[in-house]
């Protein structure tokens, strides 16, 4: 897909440096899988699916969503 916001996702999740940069630029939320090629990449990051999901989860409380 060339541009993912079209998605229309709440959360996105990817390890491109570009596409994680252009949906921020959109003011998306947009946890970076950590790999070699996105080290310079800010928060959120994720390293595990594990913490993707305790992102995700995080961010869910924080916009008041249920358990």
């Amino acid at each position: 897909m060339k541009q993912k916001e079209q998605v229309g996702a709440d959360i996105y999740v990817d390890d491109s440096p570009g596409n994680v940069e252009n949906l921020r630029a959109k003011t998306l939320y947009a946890i970076c899988f950590a790999n070699s090629t996105n080290k310079t990449i800010t928060a959120p990051r994720a390293n595990t699916w594990e913490d993707v999901y305790n992102l995700v989860h995080q961010r869910a409380k924080t916009a008041g969503f249920p358990k």
